[in-house]
Parts: C-alpha cells; sequence; structure tokens
C-alpha cells in the first residue's frame, strides 16, 4: 500500500504541470506562463484511506473481515496423550509414580511364573524381622527364586533408611525374556516385603551394572491392596500371594 501511495503522488504532480496554453511573443517566441502553485490535491490521488482499484485491502470474505482470537479445536482423537493413555491421575489405574505408559492387551506368559519356582515352606521357615540377619535374607532370597532367574550375589543396605536389598545378577538365564525377568524380580521383591521385617525396597540389578528394577513397599502395597507383611503373616497367607502373583503377571 506504501507503493501505491507514493506512486499517486508522484501521478498528481504531473497533473499540476499542465498550466495554461504557451502564448506567443512579439519576437515570434513562445513561452509558457508561469505555473500558479496549488493547495488542492488531485482528485484522480489515491490517499491511503481510498480502497484501490486492484482491491489488494479489500476484506474478501466475511472470515477476513472478522478475525478471532478463538484458539484452535484441539484435535478429536482422544482423552489422552500421544499414545491415547489417559493423562489424569484419577484416571490412570496404576501404582504411586508410574505413568500409565504401560498396558497390555492380553495376560503375560511367564516361562517361570512365580508359583514355579517360589518355596512357600522355606520363606515361611526363614521370614526375619530384620535385614541385618544374614543367612536368614539369603536363605529367603534363594526360597523366593532368584536362583532361577540367573546367577547373582546379594547386597545389603543396613546402615541407613531406606534398608534394602539388592540382588545382583552376573548372568540371565537363557530360557527366559529379558522382560520376564523383571516381571518375575518384582515378584521376588514381593515375597521378600512379606517375610523380612524392616526392609523398604528389593532392587534387582541387570549383569550390565546399569539396567534394572525395584519394588517398593509402597508398589507392593498398592498391587495387593495391603502391605505384604500383613497379607504373607503365615504359610497359608504366602500360598495364597504367591497364587494371586503367578495370575497376575
Amino acid at each position: 500500500m506504501g507503493a501505491l501511495a507514493v506512486l499517486g503522488i508522484a501521478a498528481g504532480g504531473i497533473a499540476a504541470c499542465g498550466g495554461d496554453d504557451p502564448v506567443e511573443s512579439d519576437d515570434g517566441t513562445t513561452t509558457s506562463p508561469p505555473i500558479e502553485p496549488t493547495d488542492e490535491t488531485s482528485d484522480e490521488a489515491p490517499t491511503d484511506d481510498a480502497p484501490t482499484d486492484d482491491g489488494a485491502d479489500a476484506p474478501t470474505s466475511e472470515d477476513e473481515a472478522a478475525p478471532t482470537d478463538e484458539p484452535e479445536a484441539p484435535p478429536e482423537d482422544g482423552d489422552g496423550g500421544e499414545d491415547g493413555a489417559p493423562t489424569d491421575p484419577e484416571e490412570c489405574d496404576a501404582p504411586p509414580g508410574s505413568d500409565c505408559d504401560y498396558a497390555p492387551d492380553e495376560p503375560l506368559e511367564l516361562t517361570l511364573p512365580i508359583r514355579e519356582i517360589a518355596d512357600a515352606d522355606a520363606l515361611d521357615a526363614n521370614r526375619t524381622d530384620t535385614v541385618g540377619d544374614n543367612s536368614a535374607v539369603i536363605a529367603l532370597v534363594d526360597a523366593a527364586g532368584a536362583g532361577e532367574l540367573g546367577e547373582y550375589e546379594v547386597a545389603l543396605q543396613t546402615d541407613t533408611e531406606p534398608y534394602s536389598i539388592d540382588i545382583r545378577y552376573s548372568s540371565i538365564n537363557p530360557e527366559i525374556e529379558e522382560w520376564e525377568w523383571m516381571e518375575t524380580g518384582h515378584d521376588i521383591g514381593v515375597l521378600l516385603l512379606a517375610t523380612i521385617g524392616n526392609i523398604d525396597m528389593v532392587l534387582y540389578t541387570h549383569p550390565d551394572g546399569e539396567s534394572g528394577g525395584a519394588t517398593t513397599r509402597e508398589t507392593a502395597t498398592w498391587d495387593l491392596g495391603a502391605d505384604p507383611l500383613e497379607l504373607g503373616a503365615d504359610r497359608g497367607g504366602l500360598l495364597e500371594m504367591i497364587e494371586n502373583l503367578s495370575a497376575t503377571p
């Protein structure tokens, strides 16, 4: 629009140079009368307020003439995030700290479900109130079935809270998948939380020394609906817990 306005002013200047007709003098020369300045603006000079002939600035539709500040509507592809999972914590059926990312369509079939590797009798016989009872803890880790998943050593955290057990694997049973090692490791952790009175967490560390998982008392309580110590207070409770863990991998 600025370029058009400049061109219009130039056109108005040319129109103002018209003057009267030339006058012929007595000696035969022709001169033009002086041009008198004028303050009037040419009727043909477009202004910034007038629309141009090409309609460049004129609105072409009602939408262009009436802009709106309303935000665009979100895509109608679900109520959740990118993967469709619910993002509202109240809609997320998961233990504390979970982000609802994992929700299998069908129950997982484990090669080594916890009912096939855990010994309820040995768990009940070796239960202890403290993680500092080394011999009892070692027996419990074995009774929970940790050796069926691979070779390991046990590290105990007994000095400061949270008290914990770390089952550090040096090799993994080649018959099981990586995800199964994690699932069964979680179940082993639940059984240890049910038979060792003062531990807060059971960790299981991969042979690479970096990856692995952890089962906390809070998570186990959420999974079971009650503290594992209460549900596994006797042999019958341990047997029922083992069956329930095997049914819901």
